[in-house]
């Protein structure tokens, strides 16, 4: 396995994971408080809820995938490039580096949601609660914020290995028998 491309490989996919992370939870602090500044007219903002979040979550089916099979490939790619490469080597190389780029992305959306989620308490639901009910349920929503956080950070890494280890073979498929130019 070589260096440069793994370090090039987990760098760019990342980096490509971490603006989709800071752009959906954009989206999803916009919708929570857009729909729970509307609460007493139900049907406005459960639509703006329900298709907001919904969006996003099927946009993510569709577009981590795809990150992680492209940084398996470019694994693949960059050895090829650089040496020659072994079916074994392309799905070993990009299993490792789309594993290790979704662990740290996985750390970094827990690090946004545990920011966020308390400015989306505040800003969402201080006229809503009862007095006294706002800071224990936000700092319980915190602690299982960060539970959940730490637990799909470790999801994302397998699952990003297994889908980059799939980009790595094919990658290693197609330039295996190559020759560098």
């Amino acid at each position: 396995m070589k260096t440069a491309p793994f370090i090039i490989a987990t760098a760019i996919s990342t980096v490509l994971e971490g603006i989709f992370v800071l752009i959906t939870t954009g989206i999803s602090y916009y919708t929570i408080s857009s729909a729970f500044g509307k609460f007493p007219e139900s049907q406005t903002w459960t639509n703006l809820f329900v298709y907001g979040i919904g969006g996003i979550s099927c946009l993510s089916c569709i577009i981590y995938p795809v990150i992680y099979l492209g940084t398996g490939w470019l694994y693949a790619f960059l050895h090829w490039r650089e040496a020659g490469l072994s079916l074994e080597t392309g799905a070993l190389g990009g299993g490792l580096s789309s594993a290790l780029a979704g662990l740290i992305t996985g750390i970094f959306s827990g690090l946004v949601s545990i920011i966020l989620t308390p400015l989306i308490y505040q800003s969402s639901f201080p006229g809503q609660m009862p007095p006294g009910t706002n800071f224990p349920f936000q700092s319980i929503n915190t602690l299982m914020t960060s539970f959940g956080s730490l637990f799909s950070a470790c999801w994302s890494a397998l699952i990003a290995g297994g889908l980059g280890a799939i980009g790595g073979l094919v990658g290693g498929a197609l330039y295996s028998n190559r020759s560098r130019s």
